[in-house]
């Protein structure tokens, strides 16, 4: 019953945000968490936007792995950015990894990533680029920017529960199997 009961705290957890050109996706599992950004492709038959979410028809979406200080970072930043303005944005940023925009590279199988967060022209942008040709990006709207944060905190304390979880049930299985 209590391995049950721990395995549930292991079910991944989703979250789609929504715009007018892209949406984001921001995932965890116990495989990690994942920032994903798709681009619109259409029209649906309601006339909604359609977007090419990695896995369907159309594939206009890029995947990026990070870990939890790293979304850490991305909440404090967008947190900065809406409360104290964009100086204070690129002050912090600059702390961070000395640019004016947070900037985070990933080495992948397929190639090199990169996450950013940028103020544009007023805007607060998250970016995917996989090359000089292809970045796909998600604007941070005010109306959005305080769920987004709450859900960034809580899927890194997710990703902590599922850890915790996974060590927890290896500990009783151990347990279990050296009393047989």
């Amino acid at each position: 019953m209590l391995k049950e009961i721990l395995q549930a705290q292991l079910i991944p957890t989703s979250r789609e945000f929504y715009n007018q050109k892209s949406a984001l996706r921001i995932s965890a599992s116990k495989n990690g968490i994942f920032f994903e950004i798709a681009n619109a492709t259409g029209k649906s038959n309601a006339g909604a936007n359609t977007f090419g979410w990695r896995g369907k028809e159309v594939e206009d979406s890029e995947t990026v792995k990070l870990s939890e200080s790293e979304v850490l970072n991305i909440e404090g930043l967008i947190r900065l950015f809406y409360e104290k303005g964009e100086k204070a944005f690129k002050e912090e940023a600059r702390r961070i990894c000395g640019k004016d925009f947070l900037e985070l590279y990933h080495k992948t199988e397929t190639g090199d990533k990169i996450i950013s967060l940028r103020v544009y022209q007023g805007k607060l942008f998250l970016n995917i680029s996989v090359s000089k040709d292809r970045r796909l990006n998600f604007v941070i709207f005010p109306s959005e920017q305080r769920i987004l944060r709450e859900y960034l905190l809580y899927v890194v304390n997710k990703r902590f529960q599922i850890n915790d979880t996974l060590k927890y049930l290896e500990y009783i299985s151990s347990k279990t199997e050296t009393s047989s």
